[in-house]
């Protein structure tokens, strides 16, 4: 789990993808539901990109594009998409404990 948190770090940091944003993400990704996001990374995981570019501060709306190729590629297959995925999602460190199979 540590080597694929690191390999997000890594990605986020060559789609400049701010600092708060990406631990956001990669906390999402491990730990899943139950954690508080702000705004603007809730309408990123639920997909509402019209919420998402409303609720961007300077920052993230100059890297929107790059936020989004991270997720895009680095971001495990149903963690986000849809705000029942991103509520549901569970996390892969408990799935990992489960025995679940997810794709990363």
């Amino acid at each position: 789990m540590e080597e694929y948190k690191q390999r997000l770090q890594e990605a986020a940091e060559k789609n400049n993808v701010p600092n708060s944003i990406a631990q956001a993400f990669i906390d999402h990704a491990l730990y899943g539901r139950g954690l508080a996001h702000g705004g603007f990374v809730k309408a990123l995981m639920d997909n509402d990109f019209v919420n998402a570019v409303c609720r961007a501060d300077s920052e993230n709306g100059e890297n929107l594009r790059g936020i989004a190729l991270f997720m895009y590629n680095y971001l495990p297959e149903g963690s986000w998409g849809s705000m029942e995925k991103a509520k549901e999602w569970e996390g892969l460190a408990r799935n990992q404990k489960e025995g679940k199979k997810e794709n990363i």
